[in-house]
């Protein structure tokens, strides 16, 4: 009986010892949340990509903070400038693409935002005076609709916070977004009522949410952008991790997340202090502001494994070789000169953009009957071009089983104006069709529509939606060198492989726009830069047998 109290005392013993330890961890897990990471304690770890988007301001005096933005953004992100940089900003190889408008001449500055092909202007206007504010801010928004900009605000964040309801919410219905700047708040016993750093977190998550569920219906597409900061005015050498916890406390899936999240950074806190002598980070043995910026983006954001631009060679080694595409009128004639893999299209667009295309229709009947003159002796790909939403809903299943591309020729004229309306809808409904019945989907707009709307959200959405984006470059080519040609090709090129490295770049020529020497020089000389040739002609026979030998990477 002895030695069997003894054992279970000695089991009881262990017991409490282990109590005793879980205890400990949990006190040490909770004392180092409560304390603030020192300087140099804090290499994030690399999460997941995460879904919501995320953005940062450039200027050439932080060079390394743009080459840093190349390698980690996504289509998706945001990038900005302010007016000088604007040079920077166009250069930017992703991420969609914002201006903020100078006070004292903001007209100017939207011009030069259509002038460089962007689409978003932003206006940072911090006054204490809400009158002056909003009618700034209403004249902004006006002149940026005139332009067929869209207009973001990004007022101080507390004067959003306590003034966002004056003057009939004035301040939210003359935006397109909100940029709701919360610096403020971080890390401030002042405005988040305790110095307890773990709850201060739940207190901002509380504050941010909820004024955003309190504004978003006022704002006129019910966006809510979030900018955090770096270098808080209560902190201003804060520690990445610490950022972090502000971010993930925010952007958790809930109903009332932000849409994205801004961060914010000043490298003069480096090395000068402020009222409160907050500040001289480097001094003090923290990292500087553009790397707790950059170890941020980083966290959300892991660096990609470099991928090349594909060359002839790099096609090839993958078992993928460049292909051309030329109307299957002419089957007969050039099968001798095609290869594996391409394409033989007809058109079937509308005679007018009100005239439906039906299975009756002359130019359907002359589409199939062509495509089946297709036979099997290599493996060749089959399209068709359709014009209307309509058109492909009434007609995919009379388009013969063995045409695996239909494409979308979206152009005035013979497309419908229910369709030019919203473009990405469109594109939406036309590839949902496309692909239920089991085919790729190619888009072939004006090539304006592709350069004008370069670098917003609905071209990003367009791209990730279809298989193949077709360049109509015949009206570009004669108003510029060759050499300039083919760097406006890369662009685009990259542009489109940026946003999905598996949506197909097709470049057009046309016969009569350009010579059949001229189309061969420039397919050869830009042959890094598309996915497939499109020959463009419906009669002349004798120039497609003229280019297609002289293409040196076939």
């Amino acid at each position: 009986m002895q030695n069997l109290n003894q054992k279970g005392f000695a089991q009881i013993l262990v017991l409490l010892l282990l109590l005793a330890g879980i205890a400990v961890g949990v006190y040490l897990v909770q004392q180092k949340t409560n304390f603030l990471p020192k300087a140099n304690d804090i290499t994030p770890t690399l999460s997941q990509t995460s879904s919501f988007p995320l953005g940062i301001n450039i200027s050439l005096s932080e060079s390394t903070a743009y080459d840093f933005w190349n390698t980690h953004a996504l289509s998706t992100d945001i990038v900005s400038s302010y007016v000088k940089d604007i040079n920077l900003l166009t250069s930017a190889e992703a991420g969609i693409k914002f201006l903020f408008t100078q006070f004292n001449n903001p007209e100017a500055s939207m011009d030069l935002a259509v002038s460089h092909n962007i689409g978003y202007v932003t206006a940072n206007i911090e006054t204490t005076d809400l009158d002056l504010q909003i009618a700034s801010e209403s004249a902004q928004y006006s002149m940026a609709k005139a332009k067929g900009l869209k207009f973001i605000f990004a007022p101080m964040g507390y004067i959003l916070e306590e003034s966002y309801s004056y003057q009939d919410y004035a301040m939210l219905k003359n935006a397109d977004y909100i940029f709701y700047q919360t610096q403020y708040l971080q890390d401030s016993s002042r405005n988040l009522g305790t110095t307890d750093p773990s709850q201060q977190i739940t207190n901002y998550a509380a504050r941010v949410k909820g004024l955003i569920s309190k504004i978003k219906p006022y704002i006129v597409e019910h966006k809510v952008w979030v900018q955090v900061s770096v270098n808080p005015p209560d902190n201003r050498c804060i520690t990445a991790e610490r950022v972090i916890q502000y971010i993930d406390s925010i952007e958790d899936g809930s109903q009332n997340s932000p849409d994205g999240i801004i961060i914010f950074y000043a490298s003069k806190y480096d090395t000068t202090g402020d009222r409160q002598d907050d500040g001289n980070c480097l001094s003090k043995g923290f990292p500087s502001r553009v790397d707790v910026m950059k170890q941020v983006i980083e966290h959300y954001r892991p660096a990609p494994t470099p991928t090349p631009i594909p060359s002839k060679q790099d096609h090839e080694k993958k078992g993928k070789k460049l292909s051309v595409t030329v109307e299957a009128r002419f089957y007969a004639n050039v099968k001798d000169q095609l290869k594996t893999g391409d394409l033989l299209s007809m058109p079937a667009v509308r005679q007018s953009a009100n005239t439906p295309m039906t299975v009756d229709n002359w130019k359907f009947k002359q589409a199939v009957a062509a495509l089946n003159s297709v036979d099997g002796e290599i493996d060749l790909q089959k399209g068709i071009f359709l014009s209307a939403v309509a058109d492909v809903q009434n007609l995919i299943n009379n388009i013969p089983v063995n045409v695996n591309w239909v494409a979308y020729n979206m152009e005035p004229g013979m497309t419908p104006a229910s369709d030019l309306q919203n473009p990405v809808n469109s594109v939406r409904q036309f590839a949902n069709v496309v692909h239920n019945s089991g085919r790729k989907m190619g888009f072939a707009p004006l090539r304006s529509y592709i350069d004008n709307n370069q670098g917003t959200i609905q071209m990003s959405d367009i791209i990730n939606s279809v298989d193949a984006i077709s360049y109509q470059g015949q009206l570009l080519l004669p108003t510029m060198s060759e050499e300039d040609f083919v760097k406006t090709v890369k662009e685009k090129y990259n542009y489109v492989k940026g946003i999905n490295p598996n949506t197909q770049f097709h470049l057009q020529l046309w016969l009569g726009r350009q010579t059949s020497d001229q189309m061969a020089k420039v397919f050869n000389r830009s042959d890094k830069y598309f996915d497939n040739a499109v020959i463009g002609t419906h009669s002349d026979l004798e120039g497609i047998l003229q280019v297609l030998p002289q293409l040196k990477w076939r």
